[in-house]
């Protein structure tokens, strides 16, 4: 297994083995007396199969058994796992919002404290500004190790070459495009879909977080997720009056608003594979390619490209981007427990059990756009690679009582029909924890 293994990972293995093996099984893994065990607790199983089988393989030379486990109800059972009396010895946290919260009560370690990682080492290996997410009252409390990108459009090539249409580069294109899409198909330009069970409404987030960075800059989005901008302000307001022009506007999406709150995202795509589509554009992340029909291909089934900012603005040239992803945290301090955290946090380690699943993305710039499997992956990062100014997703980054409560809940009563604007906006400002 070694010769295939290259840098810092082959050296992480080298050392664990090294501390532990006395001698050879038979099969020629190491034999390390009793094994060491390490459990690390995550919020979805989209990549479980990669990443388990690829800790099954690092554990016939470390001696360190791994176990991913998942739950669909991260944000309630984390808690409750680390007041446990098993807590995970590792987190793979989907939002900010709860690394602080989890740092603030000291249930997650320093990691420069206890020596683990620099931060400024990482953030040199990282995309810019993108360590500063897993810091939390400035103590390096998490790693953030995989990103799916946000402010991505789906759309049909063929069907887009046929009707001579091009991606727009503008959001004035774009608003020209769905007009045209409108009244020349005959077809909903846009397949919207933003329901979740309990976490119906998220989609809808998105769209605000990328109106708002490309709209109102950095500095505005910073303030707005901090609670320190309300929603009711211009800059934010002007956001959702954004969306509600491409989505809600009569003939515009795909079965309208109750088919909008009614249907889930990989459901509301799928009429864009039709033969003539359905619906002809889809915002979504790059994680999206999991949910499109088997055996489609990229490039001739589909096609993608970056949600644009007006002309003129300071996002026009595509240098903002929102994410999201899962940032590493440590709950047990134990050697094989670091191990493993050091193994996740190399580029090797990405390539050979992260790369080939499709729609996940690496924090890190040593692993380059040639490294993954997905030709629509390789586009994605070659879209990072353009982006100066990164933030994550806002939601995420909000306490949860509003990021995941009244955000999604208020959004999608609007939507639905049930209140206009204002009310939404001043609904959720009322929820934010003061």
């Amino acid at each position: 297994m070694l010769r295939h293994l290259t840098g810092a990972y082959a050296l992480a293995v080298l050392l664990v083995a090294a501390a532990g093996c006395s001698e050879q099984e038979p099969d020629g893994s190491a034999k390390t007396g009793p094994p060491e065990t390490v459990t690390i607790l995550g919020a979805t199983s989209d990549h479980k199969k990669y990443m388990q089988r690829h800790f099954d393989q690092w554990a016939k030379t470390s001696g360190i058994h791994v176990t991913y486990v998942t739950s669909s109800d991260f944000e309630n059972e984390a808690p409750e796992r680390l007041r446990s009396a098993d807590p995970p010895d590792l987190l793979l946290l989907p939002q900010p919002a709860l690394l602080s919260q989890f740092a603030e009560k000291g249930d997650v370690k320093d990691l420069e404290k206890v020596g683990l990682f620099d931060r400024d080492e990482l953030g040199r290996r990282m995309r810019p500004g993108l360590i500063d997410n897993g810091v939390v009252g400035g103590t390096l409390a998490g790693v953030p190790l995989s990103l799916n990108l946000k402010g991505l459009v789906w759309y049909p090539p063929q069907a887009f070459r046929k009707a001579a249409y091009q991606a727009p580069a503008t959001w004035e294109q774009m608003l020209a495009l769905t007009a045209r899409i409108r009244e020349e198909q005959k077809a909903a330009p846009w397949c919207i879909g933003i329901a979740d069970g309990g976490a119906t409404g998220w989609m809808t987030t998105d769209w605000i977080e990328d109106l708002v960075l490309r709209t109102a800059g950095p500095e505005v989005y910073d303030r707005w997720v901090a609670g320190e901008l309300p929603f009711t302000a211009p800059e934010i307001k002007r956001a959702f009056t954004m969306f509600e022009q491409v989505a809600l506007a009569d003939g515009n999406a795909l079965g309208g608003r109750g088919h909008i709150v009614s249907t889930t995202f990989p459901e509301a795509l799928k009429p864009m594979f039709q033969s003539p589509p359905g619906c002809w554009l889809n915002k979504q992340s790059s994680f999206i390619v999991g949910s499109f029909p088997e055996g489609t291909k990229a490039g001739s089934d589909y096609d993608v490209f970056p949600f644009p900012a007006p002309a003129g603005s300071d996002a026009a040239d595509g240098s903002r981007a929102v994410i999201g992803g899962d940032i590493l945290a440590l709950v047990q301090d134990r050697p094989a427990v670091r191990e493993t955290a050091r193994l996740m946090t190399t580029a090797d380690w990405f390539r050979q059990s992260r790369a080939h699943e499709g729609g996940t993305l690496s924090a890190f710039t040593d692993v380059s756009p040639g490294d993954y499997a997905h030709p629509v992956d390789a586009t994605h990062a070659q879209i990072l690679n353009r982006v100066r100014t990164f933030r994550f997703d806002g939601s995420d980054s909000m306490p949860p009582a509003v990021g995941a409560g009244s955000f999604w809940r208020e959004t999608t009563a609007w939507i639905a029909g049930r209140q206009d604007l204002d009310t939404t906006l001043r609904a959720i400002d009322a929820s934010w924890p003061r």
